[in-house]
């Protein structure tokens, strides 16, 4: 309800070709912070985009209807005004075909994973002989509804043709007797869809193949110990004498955040640390005096798909093809580089120039918190925060003390414009970029009804 909502999307097929021209805009902010595109405070212009021949959509949400983002589908935009908005995340089966490629590239962005998506995997799978048998059961209550069907069967006030006693037909879009009473007793296995059953046993054998790998990694640093992991999900994890883990569900690797549900590196030199198997060597401790904690061996991983496959031979054999197809494949079509909106070395003459604009009109232009205040072409916009200046969220140091000496400077300047004193306030002092880039480069928080970019 309210103003609608301004939506940019790209699709997934070019999720690539975006990174590459946000990386192209923004270089010195992405060195800085691999995470800044999952940070939901950095907006580029879609003009921008587009010219590095990134495809781009765009749409406006009106109250009463309702947006879908598909997987690995970056998307931003912004409020038309003050609105109330909802949104809840779900997912279907074939979102399991997009987790493995997103896990690689959170560990590449040093960026934790929301929930452990191996032990879904792992889950699923294992529920390969209980979505099979409910399947057979609901095939054989139907064969035998069938039959009794076609011998005449059937109670009396159960007639199937407008008869005395018939049920009323349920409403459009009412959930069924039977839907409500499975929800009431809650989700077991043999409710698992046999399509997530069969794309999860894909993903895992490739998940599989990927682990195998980076145990081997281990054992070639010198890891040797392997020791399965004990304590579980509801316990601490960790030996109360020598604060070691001991099992690393919901732990994550110190060097690039993956997940440590399947597997760890630990030592008793290392307490309260632990890495994955192919940061074995960056743990700290030699890895030979190191152990590998394991959930399950591949053995039993690889036995776990077997099963899967037997009952579903046809529909896994496909899937596991596919996931492999789709790990190995690349893109094809990078962005076109154009430079970065605005160099390192540029901003001291860029804000000196702002300052001396802002003087010229006779008065001081503020763009509000987190806002925008730029003297013509594209902008990149600060914010102060506890004192110092940041740009995009980066961190002090690097790109935000290269802003904050471009915003003392400005500030001398505008003092000396006005014959008095002038600070940088919670409206952070700009920098423009080049004149001949057009279109605004917005850097802002989510706060005054903006969206940063989302993946």
């Amino acid at each position: 309800m309210g103003a609608p909502k301004i939506w940019y999307s790209c699709p997934s097929s070019a999720v690539g070709m975006f990174e590459d021209a946000m990386r192209d805009c923004l270089p010195h902010l992405l060195d800085e912070d691999p995470q800044l595109l999952h940070r939901l405070i950095t907006m580029v212009s879609p003009n921008e985009l587009r010219a590095r021949g990134v495809p781009l959509y765009r749409l406006v949400h009106h109250p009463g209807s309702f947006v879908i983002t598909f997987p690995n589908a970056y998307h931003g935009g912004f409020n038309a005004g003050f609105n109330v908005a909802e949104a809840v995340n779900f997912a279907p089966p074939d979102w399991l075909r997009h987790g493995t490629k997103v896990l690689s590239k959170y560990a590449a962005q040093r960026k934790p994973a929301t929930f452990s998506y191996d032990a879904l995997l792992v889950q699923l799978v294992a529920a390969a002989r209980c979505v099979a048998d409910a399947a057979r059961a609901r095939a054989c209550s139907g064969a035998d509804a069938a039959d009794d069907s076609g011998n005449g069967g059937g109670g009396s006030g159960e007639q199937r043709g407008g008869g005395i006693g018939e049920a009323p037909p349920p409403l459009a879009g009412a959930p069924s007797s039977e839907w409500l009473r499975r929800w009431d007793d809650g989700v077991t296995l043999s409710d698992v869809p046999q399509e997530a059953v069969v794309l999860a046993a894909g993903e895992l054998s490739v998940r599989v193949a990927q682990e195998a790998d980076a145990r081997s990694s281990a054992a070639r640093a010198g890891v040797v110990a392997e020791v399965r992991m004990s304590g579980g999900p509801d316990a601490e994890g960790m030996c109360a004498e020598r604060g070691v883990y001991t099992d690393t569900c919901d732990v994550d690797c110190d060097v690039c955040a993956a997940d440590l549900w399947m597997s760890s590196v630990v030592s008793n030199e290392a307490p309260g640390r632990a890495v994955c198997p192919a940061h074995a060597a960056q743990l700290g401790p030699p890895p030979a005096r190191c152990m590998l904690l394991i959930r399950n061996s591949l053995c039993e991983l690889r036995a776990m798909l077997a099963a899967a496959r037997d009952c579903f031979p046809c529909a896994v054999d496909t899937a596991v093809d596919a996931a492999h197809a789709h790990a190995r494949a690349q893109p094809t079509v990078e962005a076109t580089k154009l430079g970065p909106l605005v160099e390192l070395s540029d901003l001291p003459g860029i804000a000196q120039r702002a300052a001396a604009r802002v003087a010229a009109r006779g008065g001081r232009r503020s763009a509000g918190a987190g806002g925008v205040a730029a003297s013509g072409g594209s902008c990149m916009a600060g914010r102060m925060a506890g004192g110092r200046t940041c740009v995009a969220g980066s961190p002090p140091g690097g790109v935000a003390a290269a802003v904050a000496r471009a915003t003392a400077t400005a500030a001398a300047a505008a003092a000396d414009a006005f014959g008095g004193s002038a600070t940088s306030d919670d409206s952070s002092v700009t920098a423009a970029s080049a004149a001949h880039r057009a279109p605004a480069v917005a850097a802002s928080s989510t706060g005054g009804g903006g969206r940063g970019v989302n993946h």
